[in-house]
């Protein structure tokens, strides 16, 4: 399972260990984006929300798609 942070970090993209609780959950690693700096845009990004007191960011979950069985099923 991933996770994806909204446009204004650059749509960053993070695989999903383990999630921990309704507010928690632990990285595979950190995010990655296109242009390299996922990681340090998100923290910079964080920062700056703090600031304004919020304290996390809209995401989406993006389930994984087994895509062997799509196409077993004649799905495409």
């Amino acid at each position: 399972m991933q996770i994806m942070l909204p446009k204004s970090v650059d749509s960053v993209v993070a695989e999903i260990l383990e999630v921990i609780s309704d507010t928690e959950l632990r990285l595979k690693r950190e995010f990655r984006s296109e242009t390299g700096k996922g990681a340090a845009r998100v923290r910079e990004k964080l920062a700056e929300m703090e600031t304004e007191g919020k304290t996390s960011f809209p995401f989406k979950i993006l389930p994984i798609i087994d895509r062997q069985e799509m196409y077993r099923r004649g799905v495409y």
